[in-house]
């Protein structure tokens, strides 16, 4: 080796070196900015986002950094492509955690896109709280592009692809048995490594999230494990055809603890219905948390959470059911077409004779469920029917369902249950004034509410007394009610309220009577994955109450 050659070759190094330091120093200012925003998200948006720099896990932080120096090697624009999901998730987080109080779960995934319509109206209702997120977000690619424009990384190499894509694999393999040995349980610190939590980074809680999802969630999901593989037998006809109109009417969002009728000391919030002669009205648990979880309970009659055989077969289900012993069947829904087509699935359609959303009525209907109102006085009640009626309730953003005349309380959720009253009563007018047929006017919610200021969590889908506790209305017209008055009481849940209904609709169900029952309440999650609560009960008053996660 000659002189020359001896000089040029320390050259090289030195210029293959110092693009390879381009590439650490990259990964370091990229680092640092993901700390930078939770650190300024917990301190000036959201304290209660835990956030502490001086308890970060040093080796979470390391194999952030070796993930970020892999993804410094990528091209151009593959890493722009990584880093604008990182983003994205980042700020999914922060606005999560910031109108929910929590940190997005693996099941979440699921629930986001079917749900997408309503999230976003709900969204638009606390916008104003979301704007100094957005300006993190915002600041954050600033300074992105500054590091590009001074520090952009200089080497690259397709082999990483390879080696991205194998610790993938690693932590999959490694993660599999631990979420779907049979019988094995997770330890807390276990628990704490599986799923998201306090003083982490907001793009690795989101990845655990993922994680959790293909990796335990899923697989359940596909091989069917599930509470509801032990599915009732259909109901078997009692009653040929009876000569009876049932009118469901499911509320939504309407907790029972804010209803009158049901002690409410706050406001006065249903002065109509408390002077209906002959309504009967306790607080019973909802079948789930969640709108669709809830829904599926009531109308495929399920015992247990999660859709299992029962549900495929719709062997319970309460549309097929009426359709197949002579009613006709309706379903009219307080919100618009899309948002009925998202539950349309969920009930088994091809036995709805009549299936609406506010979009099929004239414009002047279409506010403040007056369509609902309207159907019920269309309809010939002296023929048997089976009216399900789904009210806009007590849905977020609470100020429009309610008109402007009508409110009188200063809490928009009170004056939208309120309004609730409102519509009930004038239902339950229409079916005396138009109806010679024994008639069952029933009224319940899907679910209940966590306002805002009253605990850790907000809105539904927890585990949350005001979230599973719902209201249960009944009243008889031009009915002998004898014999029911003695079932009512023995109404606990969701799923007895549904086998009385298909008691009414001429089958053998009967309302579990026994002394000891339980009861059980679906999560946030179709197939039971997001936990479940199972409640004991002794003469109807509480014996234990659990919730169990899986």
């Amino acid at each position: 080796m000659n002189a020359a050659t001896m000089f040029i070759l320390p050259k090289q190094l030195a210029v293959i070196s110092k693009r390879h330091i381009s590439n650490v120093i990259w990964s370091v200012f990229i680092v640092c900015l993901l700390i930078g925003l939770d650190v300024v998200f917990y301190k000036y948006i959201d304290p209660v986002y835990k956030f502490n720099l001086a308890i970060l896990n040093k080796r979470d932080i390391f194999y952030l950094f070796f993930i970020i120096i892999l993804m410094s090697y990528l091209p151009r624009p593959m890493r722009y492509f990584i880093i604008l999901i990182i983003f994205i998730f980042t700020s999914a987080q922060y606005l999560f955690f910031h109108y929910f109080g929590t940190y997005i779960q693996p099941i979440h995934y699921i629930q986001l896109l079917p749900d997408l319509g309503l999230i976003a109206i709900s969204f638009l209702e606390i916008i104003n709280r979301m704007y100094a997120i957005f300006a993190l977000i915002i600041a954050a690619l600033l300074v992105f592009i500054m590091i590009e424009r001074l520090a952009a990384p200089r080497m690259k190499s397709y082999l990483v692809i390879p080696a991205l894509l194998g610790l993938l694999t690693i932590d999959v393999v490694q993660t599999y048995p631990i979420l779907n040995t049979p019988g094995k349980k997770m330890s807390g610190s276990m628990t704490s490594r599986m799923l998201p939590g306090p003083n982490r980074i907001a793009v690795d809680n989101a990845y655990r999230s993922l994680r959790y999802l293909a990796v335990g969630v899923l697989p359940k999901m596909w091989s069917q494990t599930s509470l509801a593989d032990m599915p009732l037998p259909e109901p078997k006809v009692s009653t040929i055809s009876p000569q009876v109109n049932v009118i469901l009417v499911i509320g939504e969002t309407v907790r029972a603890s804010q209803l009158g009728i049901l002690g409410y000391k706050g406001n006065d919030t249903t002065p109509r219905l408390s002077t209906v002669d002959g309504l009967f009205s306790k607080t019973i648990y909802s079948a789930g948390t969640m709108t669709r979880t809830s829904w599926v309970g009531i109308l495929h009659r399920l015992e247990r959470p999660g859709i299992g055989e029962q549900y495929k077969s719709q062997s319970n289900c309460v549309f097929r059911l009426a359709k197949q012993n002579g009613f006709t069947t309706h379903f009219v829904y307080g919100y618009d077409e899309a948002a009925a087509y998202t539950l349309r699935a969920f009930m088994c359609p091809a036995f709805i004779d009549k299936f609406r959303s506010t979009s099929d009525f004239p414009k002047e209907l279409q506010q403040y469920d007056r369509d609902l109102i309207e159907y019920v006085s269309s309809v010939d009640l002296n023929k048997p029917n089976f009216i399900v009626l789904a009210p806009r309730g007590a849905h977020t953003p609470y100020i429009d369902k309610s008109p402007k005349e009508l409110k009188k309380f200063n809490s928009e959720y009170d004056n939208a249950i309120g309004y609730t009253d409102v519509v009930l009563s004038e239902i339950i007018d229409k079916l005396k004034e138009r109806s010679k047929l024994p008639t069952y006017f029933i009224f319940t919610s899907d679910h209940g509410e966590l306002l805002e200021g009253e605990s850790d969590r907000l809105r539904h889908g927890w585990f949350r007394e005001d979230v599973f506790r719902v209201p249960f209305l009944f009243l008889g017209i031009n009915a002998k009610m004898d014999a029911l008055g003695e079932v009512l009481p023995n109404v606990e849940s969701h799923f007895d309220l549904t086998s009385l209904v298909i008691n009414l609709l001429g089958y053998d169900v009967k309302v579990n009577r026994d002394d000891v029952k339980d009861v059980y309440v679906n999560g946030s999650d179709l197939y039971g994955l997001a936990g479940y609560m199972k409640v004991r009960l002794k003469n109807g008053n509480l014996v234990s109450q659990t919730v169990i996660d899986e």
